[in-house]
């Protein structure tokens, strides 16, 4: 088993390695091509938190002239879907058989299904968002700057190699905190469950010294058990004992405790910047309210 040594070893050589090719590709490259990578890699992120709500919602209505043919893989009576909104009765249709007519004529039902439902075109929205919409946004803006910044200087001119190892290092620093938004929120749901294993393994010890004050007490026990309860299984307490160390390395590792000094108050509670944008994402809107699923488990 990984020690906690080792596990702090391996989070230093991700983030610091990270920065360090940030830096030297930055060297590399010079001041304004880091600059303007730096610059688009911002607006790339935060248009992500920005909009995701306002893509959701509009992907929930907007016809979609693939959609049918995607989820006909699922069930053939799919194929002529053109809107996740149509789509959702059909699939509880599918799912819930004889039910469905009760669930249908259910309002409170069926608007926890919808809030399910975006939940869902969410996930696979964010999914889309980091690999092909990442691709096109990428080479949209590197047309953009071929066509509007593109320069034919002599190679021998500075390209203040210092400022570019500077914004490459920056470039770097937003990769490790988008790392850490995920990694903060799996680490959150992470504690929360080991807490909620180690609870539900206390064994309560059974006292001899009942009270008689009353004549029948029927929820006391008087006898010792002849055997001990079970306790927690070895490769389950094996599971437990290495997720606390990875827990104790993370939440010691010095750019985990720096980035997650940047707080936002929600609720009258302080919680870190990059676990309040995790649940930005993995959360669902039910009725006006936002529902955090990692909230809910902590």
């Amino acid at each position: 088993m990984p020690t906690d040594m080792s596990f702090e070893l391996y989070l230093n050589l991700a983030f610091f390695g990270i920065l360090g090719l940030g830096m030297i590709f930055g060297f590399i490259r010079g001041l304004k091509k880091s600059l303007y990578s730096f610059i688009v890699t911002i607006l790339f992120y935060v248009l992500f938190f920005l909009t995701i709500d306002l893509a959701v919602n509009f992907l929930w209505v907007q016809p979609l002239p693939y959609l049918g043919a995607g989820l006909a893989n699922l069930d053939p009576s799919l194929a002529n879907v053109r809107t996740f909104q149509e789509a959702l009765p059909l699939i509880l249709n599918m799912f819930l058989g004889d039910t469905f007519d009760q669930v249908l004529t259910n309002a409170e039902v069926m608007t926890l299904m919808t809030s399910l439902g975006k939940f869902v075109v969410k996930i696979i929205y964010a999914i889309l968002y980091f690999t092909v919409f990442q691709l096109v946004f990428r080479l949209v803006f590197f047309i953009i700057r071929l066509v509007f910044f593109s320069s034919k200087k002599s190679k021998y001119v500075s390209k203040n190699r210092g400022f570019g190892a500077f914004f490459g290092l920056l470039n770097g620093a937003v990769s490790v905190y988008v790392m850490l938004i995920m990694l903060g929120g799996l680490m959150s749901i992470s504690d929360s469950l080991v807490t909620a294993i180690e609870t539900t393994d206390q064994q309560q010890t059974l006292s001899l010294d009942t009270s008689r004050d009353n004549l029948y007490e029927a929820s006391n026990s008087v006898i010792e058990l002849a055997t001990p309860l079970p306790g927690m299984p070895a490769d389950v307490e094996q599971s437990v004992n290495m997720l606390n160390e990875m827990l104790s390395a993370y939440e010691s590792n010095v750019i985990v405790s720096t980035a997650e000094s940047i707080v936002i108050t929600q609720d009258d509670e302080q919680t870190p910047m990059n676990i309040y944008l995790f649940d930005e994402v993995m959360s669902m809107q039910h009725k006006e309210k936002q529902i955090d699923f990692r909230r809910e488990l902590s």
